[in-house]
């Protein structure tokens, strides 16, 4: 009923309920997995087990290609209107090469929104894009413009660089960006904590690549952001090393 994955959960958060937003991107929508698998779904199920008798909601509004300038505008259009009483944004890596996009995740949605909207062809789309051939024909079609270097939505810069321990310019000015974003999310949910008499919590949780785990890449990328978040005042969580556990 909010537009986002999982249960329907009511706008006006209800009386006493503990209500946390999360907001990623795919790894926060849980692509190929089930909504019950989804790390937002089970928080929702750790902290009902750990409030017995209270109500509690985590909202899943994780959305596939965002990254932290997406979230931001999420977060002020409709975000602290939820009244969360806590948020917590998941990073990882490719959201700081997700910034370098000529035309933004969040910019492209809304773009194929209003085309659907006001095409005759919008609510046959709807059904047509159900079929194997209408998904193929949209793949040949995404790959024609990677290879023509027409697609708006891909990334300037290769992520995987990020997993060694030299960077340059551009990586580090990502870095910058994206802490400069941080320190604006946290603005805004100081400001709405602030209006509510309470403080808002804002975690930030950082999930690893694959091969930092399997095969022993670097982790510099993670202790920048570390670093970053203590410059912002942001709570922080690394999951590299559960993981590698």
């Amino acid at each position: 009923n909010l537009g986002f994955r999982g249960a329907n959960v009511p706008y006006e958060k209800p009386a006493g309920a503990l209500r946390v937003l999360g907001l990623g991107d795919s790894y926060t929508f849980g692509a190929y997995v089930n909504d019950s698998e989804t790390w937002p779904a089970q928080l929702e199920d750790d902290l009902r087990a750990r409030l017995p008798g209270g109500a509690v909601q985590v909202i899943n509004a994780g959305i596939s290609g965002f990254t932290i300038t997406d979230e931001l505008a999420f977060l002020a259009e409709h975000g602290m209107a939820l009244s969360p009483d806590a948020v917590v944004i998941a990073f990882v890596l490719n959201d700081l090469a997700d910034l370098t996009r000529k035309v933004s995740s969040r910019e492209m949605i809304r773009k194929s929104a209003l085309e659907n909207e006001n095409s005759l062809m919008g609510p046959v789309r709807v059904h047509l894009r159900q079929t194997a051939i209408y998904n193929t024909l949209f793949l040949l079609k995404a790959r024609w413009r990677k290879s023509a270097g027409t697609d708006p939505t891909l990334q300037e810069v290769d992520i995987r660089h990020l997993l060694t321990d030299s960077w340059d310019t551009k990586t580090r000015e990502l870095f910058s960006l994206y802490e400069a974003q941080l320190a604006r999310m946290k603005r805004l949910i100081d400001e709405e904590g602030r209006r509510r008499g309470r403080a808002i919590p804002l975690l930030l949780v950082l999930y690893p690549y694959w091969e930092q785990i399997s095969q022993s890449a670097t982790d510099h990328a993670q202790q920048e952001m570390i670093g970053l978040a203590a410059r912002t005042g942001v709570a922080v969580v690394d999951l590299l090393p559960a993981y590698r556990r």
